[in-house]
Formats: C-alpha cells, structure tokens, sequence
C-alpha cells in the first residue's frame, strides 16, 4: 500500500516540480524539469488505473485527463504537447506496456528534460517547445526499465530518469 500512497503523493506535489532547483519566482518560465513514475505490476486488476484517475480527479475531470490507452491512443508527439500543455500539472499515461520500447524511452527523456525537441520551421524559424515540470504517473504491465534498456544500448541516462514501482 506504500508504493500507491507514495505515487499518489508525487501526484499531488507536481505543482511544486517548478521550485526543486530553485530560483523559480512567478511570472518568469518554467524551469525545464520532470520525473517519470512507473506503476508496474505484471498483472491487471491491481489498481494502477484507479490510482492515476484517483490522483488527477484533484485537477479535473480523471476520465479527459487519463485516458490515454497507448495502443490505440496518443501518438509519441500527442504526448510531448499534452506534457506541454500540463505546464506543472501530473501527466498521466496508461497501459504503456503496449507502446513501444522507442516510445517508451522518448517519453522518459522528455518528461526528464522538461521541454519537447526544437525544429525549424519551413521559413527557417525556429519551433520551440513550451517547457514544464511535472510529475508522469504511467501505469504499466511491462517494465518501463527493462523497454528502455531494449530499446538503447546506454540506458542508464534514461534510467536514472524513472522512478519504477513494483505494485
């Protein structure tokens, strides 16, 4: 029971993911800055859904702010611009054991780096990427770690960028 009150406590404390480096006042951008938190349990029926929709019912309506369902769902960019949407507000993925491992390790680093890949434009401008911090709760029923060390040979950037919770 620990685990699911420790994840739905970061959760809550997503809003204060702007002041962890300090030097964050109102009005200036938010730092670039984030964790991703795996709810990990290789069966279903444990309450890692429950938990999430549970967590950002304190934000909104949990059933909008939580339905990703991977396979079907989001693609890899619908994620980097609700995360930059969300600002300090927790993001919430489910099911991401049936995304794939490339999916997988982006989102992580993303989340981590606090902002989305810049581009340039057509015109030679630049298309930059609204920042945010944040914590990521993402269910799962395969390991977060272990898609990511599939996915790069040197993973352990990545790791070091996930909090993974065996519930």
């Amino acid at each position: 029971m620990g685990k699911y009150q420790l994840a739905f406590m970061l959760g809550l404390a997503s809003p204060l993911m702007a002041f962890v480096q300090g030097g964050y006042m109102s009005g200036s951008t938010l730092p670039p800055n984030g964790l991703s938190v795996s709810l990990y349990e290789k069966e279903g029926g444990r309450g890692k859904t429950t938990l999430m929709k549970a967590t950002m019912l304190a934000y909104g309506n949990p059933d909008e702010l939580s339905k990703d369902q991977n396979a079907q769902g989001s693609t890899d960019l619908a994620r980097i611009a609700k995360l930059s949407m969300w600002g300090t507000m927790p993001a919430s993925f489910d099911e991401m054991g049936r995304t794939g491992e490339t999916s997988v390790s982006n989102l992580i680093s993303a989340v981590a780096n606090g902002s989305g890949r810049e581009g340039a434009l057509k015109d030679g401008g630049l298309r930059a990427s609204s920042r945010w911090s944040l914590i990521c709760l993402v269910s799962t029923n395969r390991s977060q770690r272990d898609m990511v060390t599939v996915n790069e040979a040197e993973s352990s950037a990545v790791q070091y960028r996930l909090l993974e919770l065996d519930v």
